[in-house]
């Protein structure tokens, strides 16, 4: 098998995120746009908080909450976002990543893409 190694710098964890995040999304065929893929980006780094949400008003990536809950609505249909186990005291789960994209964004991140012609 041969391969094809390229290496990127970025200049911050949101910028390694949203390239991850196009990256998965182009072998996988979702359209997102790119206020989608930077609040992705944000709860892939940060976590599925308040102080998220928070933090991507006050970055004034949106204007409203009601923008963030509109944009977490399209992620979980398009299964970018799921919901965990149910709690056992509560009725509902929580918001997490999609397996594919559940990565610890740290200093570095790689990529392993196998493509096979069939």
């Amino acid at each position: 098998m041969q391969t094809i190694k390229l290496k990127l710098k970025t200049k911050s964890r949101i910028d390694m995120a949203i390239i991850a995040i196009n990256i998965y999304n182009h072998i996988c065929g979702i359209k997102l746009n790119s206020t989608q893929t930077t609040v992705l980006a944000y709860f892939m780094v940060y976590g599925f908080s308040k102080k998220t949400k928070d933090l991507i008003l006050r970055s004034k990536i949106l204007n409203n909450p009601i923008s963030i809950d509109n944009i977490l609505s399209k992620l979980r249909k398009l299964g970018l976002v799921i919901k965990s186990e149910v709690g056992e005291r509560t009725n509902r789960g929580i918001d997490i990543m999609c397996e594919g994209l559940r990565v610890d964004i740290k200093d570095s991140l790689g990529f392993i893409i196998k493509l096979e012609n069939v």
